[in-house]
């Protein structure tokens, strides 16, 4: 069962093929379909699957211990009082962890079903980049119970916002939709610590004023960074962290030793370094002035650029999530929903990052690597 996951892989690239022959309605239903079954494949993942699983389980189990997370790899680690109030909330009705992973999964996958089909053009295409490019990235959210649970929030701050309608600033106070987003947003920053830098950098996405040209240089200053300089920014990354007290020492050691070389980590060869840039390129050239300065892909756009930029920090795998799963629904121009030339074309793209994947399944790990849930509950 060492290819499971990449089955699914191929599985989607299928359905993305077939997605022109069929209606609009179907792709949704396909789409709804892929997500949920890997709602169920984060939800019913084995206690002793994922670095984090075992400590979250216990505290499930155990929420009226006190405030202490306490792993035995970093024993003072403190939790977010947001995080303890929801989680408080959930022990009022169940302190099943299993029900808990499944409704964090079906949380997490529901807001990428929403957001991919309301917002891309080709949201099966879209989604197949988002997962095969990534590196598996998307595995962290499967097991960074606090971290996910405060992307949540922000996903459906977002979904909320986006069914307002409202297209600036001073017309929030004026929908309740907005403003429940508006509140899912700042609660999120109550939940897991990343979240505050996480939000400040999507405000400045908001205002920032993007084009084309704006578009290119960053893409072609940050595959420069992440050809010559990345272990050095990596690094100082890191310490501007420990600066401005967003994470302790021990915990920054903590992550990287613990996710070090597994399958969350990039293998950045210069043909995975082309997969994330080349296609970034071609998605700018092709895609609409007037969409370049939209705010989902300017947060592609940095999605990308942070990616490249800090690949070595310990911190990686923790802030670039949120940005790859809200960018990826630009990852893919409109065009390519009446251009049938271009669709086939990115569709070839996705076979180069299932190559890639495959190669990646092929040295794994399974018994050493625990940041995946691949095996289940009644294994």
């Amino acid at each position: 069962m060492r290819y499971f996951y990449w089955y699914l892989y191929v599985l989607l690239w299928l359905f993305a093929l077939i997605a022109p022959n069929i209606k609009i309605k179907t792709q949704k239903r396909l789409l709804a379909l892929y997500c949920a079954a890997w709602a169920i494949i984060f939800g019913f993942r084995r206690y002793d699957v994922g670095n984090d699983t075992p400590g979250y389980t216990a505290f499930f189990e155990n929420i009226g211990t006190g405030k202490t997370y306490g792993t035995i790899d970093n024993p003072d680690e403190t939790l977010e009082n947001g995080f303890l109030a929801i989680s408080q909330l959930i022990n009022l009705f169940t302190d099943s962890s299993t029900l808990i992973f499944l409704l964090i999964g079906i949380g997490v996958w529901g807001a990428v079903y929403l957001l991919y089909e309301r917002l891309s053009e080709t949201p099966l295409l879209s989604l197949l980049f988002m997962m095969t490019i990534t590196g598996k990235m998307f595995y962290t959210l499967g097991i960074a119970v606090r971290q996910t649970m405060s992307i949540i929030l922000i996903l459906y701050g977002f979904i909320f916002i986006i069914k307002s309608g409202i297209n600036s600033c001073r017309t929030i106070l004026k929908s309740k939709w907005a403003l429940l987003g508006l509140l899912l947003l700042v609660l999120s920053v109550t939940v897991h610590r990343t979240t505050g830098i996480m939000t400040l950098v999507l405000l400045v996405l908001y205002f920032l004023r993007m084009s084309k040209t704006i578009a290119y240089l960053m893409i072609f200053a940050a595959t420069g960074i992440a050809i010559f300089a990345a272990p050095v920014i990596g690094e100082m990354f890191d310490g501007i962290l420990l600066i401005v007290g967003a994470f302790s020492d021990e915990t920054i050691n903590l992550l990287g030793d613990r996710y070090m070389g597994d399958m969350t980590s990039f293998d950045y060869s210069g043909g995975a370094m082309l997969g994330w840039t080349v296609p970034a390129l071609l998605t700018t050239y092709l895609t609409k002035k007037e969409m370049v300065n939209s705010f989902f892909y300017k947060i592609y756009i940095f999605s990308l650029c942070l990616n490249h930029v800090i690949q070595f920090s310990s911190m990686h795998i923790r802030l670039t999530p949120l940005f790859i799963l809200l960018g990826f629904v630009m990852s893919v121009p409109s065009i390519c929903r009446n251009n049938r030339l271009w669709y086939n074309f990115y569709l070839l793209i996705a076979l180069f990052y299932l190559y890639l994947d495959y190669q990646m399944f092929a040295r794994w790990d399974v018994d050493f690597d625990t940041a995946v849930p691949y095996y289940f509950l009644w294994q």
